[in-house]
């Protein structure tokens, strides 16, 4: 198998070019190395290489800034996944994009599946979602994968972080500011890319949503755990609505997700969202010592 990567100096890029460099044949590219909108620059990495399967963990994640500029959104959210696809299809190989779950709405109060209509309410949302439709309008072989509250060990992400946030508030002594809402699942990073591979492996085309199994929970409800792993107390959080911080793009209420298509090719459920954060403890605690 020989797997480009793109995106790859991000969180989720490095750790899936460092988990298939054991198995398989890699190039990976850097935001810097390989801008994804630029048709020429995508055609030349791709048959350079001719990859069986494209990874695209490139895209502009920045929700709130997304509001505000519109045009580097849709270069790397929608047109370059669109030309992704378009040489993906043109070498023979599949495409797995990574998606969100920003992508609905948040009206439901049980867990959207791929049955369920889109309706972005944020500019991050709407381009992903056009992204997505552009990719399955390019090629026939595609693994779009809505992901949520993605965190693992070195990501720069509230899940990530949360040991630091509260280490610092239990010595500056100003409360940690954590929203109640949205509420959803989180995933840890570890758990994904092991779940990317196997989806690979299946050679099935379509929409998976992939999140760790465990509670459906506010960033609050996650602080509270991990206070109580540290042994902290809880009044050294403050809770706020996501109205209160006066940020520019709306979140979904709600945006747990299942994946009907992982449970109908017999993809077991992830483990517990629960233990990543153990390990994340377990990391923090070591490099504190």
């Amino acid at each position: 198998m020989r797997v480009l990567v793109t995106g790859a100096g991000g969180l989720l890029g490095k750790a899936v070019a460092k988990y298939f460099q054991e198995k398989a044949e890699v190039k990976a590219f850097t935001r810097q190395e390989l801008d994804i909108s630029d048709k020429t620059s995508v055609e030349k990495a791709v048959k350079g290489f001719f990859p069986t399967v494209i990874i695209n963990c490139a895209a502009m994640a920045r929700v709130d800034a997304c509001e505000t500029d519109w045009s580097s959104a849709e270069k790397a959210n929608i047109i370059g996944p669109e030309n992704l696809a378009s040489q993906a299809k043109s070498v023979g190989a599949y495409l797995m994009h990574i998606s969100t779950d920003y992508v609905f709405d948040g009206k439901k109060t049980s867990p959207y599946t791929i049955k369920d209509p889109a309706s972005p309410i944020s500019a991050y949302g709407r381009s992903k979602y056009l992204g997505e439709n552009a990719v399955i309008l390019a090629t026939d072989n595609y693994f779009i994968v809505r992901v949520a509250r993605l965190f693992g060990i070195g990501g720069n992400n509230f899940g990530s972080k949360i040991f630091d946030y509260l280490d610092n508030a239990k010595k500056t002594g100003n409360r940690l500011k954590v929203c109640n809402y949205p509420v959803s699942q989180a995933t840890y990073l570890p758990d994904l890319v092991i779940r990317l591979s196997e989806i690979i492996d299946k050679k099935h085309s379509g929409i998976y949503q992939v999140t760790s199994s465990g509670d459906i929970v506010s960033w609050y409800e996650f602080a509270c755990l991990a206070i109580e792993m540290v042994g902290l107390e809880k009044d050294l959080l403050t809770i706020v609505d996501y109205p209160d911080l006066g940020l520019p793009a709306l979140r979904p209420r709600y945006s747990a997700l299942e994946c009907l298509l992982s449970e109908e090719l017999g993809l077991l459920p992830l483990p517990n969202w629960q233990e990543g954060v153990k390990e994340i403890y377990k990391h923090w605690s070591d490099s504190n010592k």
